[in-house]
Formats: structure tokens, sequence, C-alpha cells
């Protein structure tokens, strides 16, 4: 079943991150702090935003997410004022680390920008699965249903970001009918228009 996340989903939220957070494997292994990745990825999102969350609850446990915000301009702003400064004190910059910890400590203590494309694509979302929910259909009635919320509030399209090393994310972004917007050397943007709209093909 999928339904709107609430604040005790919480603790399921962080679990999944961590569980999807090595290019959608297990990062168990790769962190000190099992709570690093979604202190940044998962938990400011129900914080800022909770009516763009929302969760696969299978008997009675959340074991998949989609998250996000209507207007990352004003959630990047938030994040940079309000969440990331905490984080920045808890974890203060270190050396001798995985690489997925290199990696968030180094977005941790940088600002969030707000990329250009973000005029036609001002929102963007996370979408994290456990195997439970693989193979099932369940990643694209969330999609559908992120995509619902976006149009209730006019919201011209939406991107998110992958890996380009998680191919088996972004052949289903793009059956889900998301594009290429722009690339860097290790991950891309996709994006999806939604006005003239109604279904994500």
């Amino acid at each position: 079943m999928i339904r709107p996340a609430q604040l005790s989903d919480l603790p399921y939220l962080y679990d999944i991150c961590l569980r999807t957070g090595l290019n959608g494997d297990d990062a168990t292994n790769a962190l000190k702090d099992p709570f690093m990745v979604g202190h940044y990825f998962a938990a400011p999102y129900l914080f800022f935003q909770p009516e763009c969350c929302f969760v696969v609850d299978i008997e009675g446990r959340p074991s998949g997410y989609i998250i996000g915000t209507t207007d990352s301009q004003a959630y990047y702003q938030w994040l940079n004022e309000q969440w990331l400064p905490q984080l920045r004190r808890k974890y203060p910059r270190a050396s001798g680390i995985s690489s997925l910890e290199s990696f968030l400590y180094e977005i941790i203590h940088e600002d969030a920008l707000t990329p250009s494309f973000c005029r036609d694509y001002p929102a963007h979302l996370h979408i994290d699965l456990l195997p439970v929910c693989q193979g099932r259909g369940l990643g694209q009635q969330l999609i559908d249903t992120f995509l619902g919320e976006m149009r209730k509030n006019q919201v011209p399209g939406v991107h998110l970001g992958v890996s380009l090393d998680n191919t088996r994310a972004c052949r289903f972004y793009q059956k889900m009918g998301l594009h290429e917007i722009e690339r860097e050397s290790s991950a891309c943007f996709m994006g999806i228009q939604l006005h003239n709209t109604s279904t994500a093909n």
C-alpha cells in the first residue's frame, strides 16, 4: 500500500536510505555512522515538505519511499540555512574514510546550489525501494503518486540525479518517461515536464 509518509516513519526512511545508499545497494559496510546518508538524503524532506513524501507500506512496515519537494530553490535555501549547520557540527571534516563517506562529507560541508535547469524542472525527488518492493510495479506507482502531487500543485517539471554507475535506475527512469537534461562526470540529471500531460509514460 502506498500512503503519505508520517513522522513515525522516520526510522524506516533512515534504514531504507542506508540499505540502498550505494548506487542502489546496501551501504551498511561503507559507513561508520549508519545514519549519515539518511541525514542528508532522507530526513530533511520529511521535515521540509512532508506532503511530498510517500512510502510503500508492506505489512505495517515502510519498505520503500519517494520523497522530494515542489520547489528545489526554496528547499536548498532551507537546507543551507537550517539543516546543514547542524550536520556540519555533527560531522566535522575527517580523513581516512570510504569513498561514500568522503562524498557525504563533501556535500555536507558545501552549500547546496540550485541548478539552472530548475526554472523548467523546479521539483525534485529521491526514490528508494528495498528488494521486497522491487519487480512489483511499486516504483511506478510511487512515481505516479509523486507526479500526481506535483500536478496538483501546478509544478511544470520534476528532476532527479542519478549515478551513471546505477544503470538499473537509469533504465527505470527512462521507462517512466524521464529524459536526460544535464550530465556530469559521474552522474546525470533526468527530468520530466508535466504541463499538458496526465501520466508518466
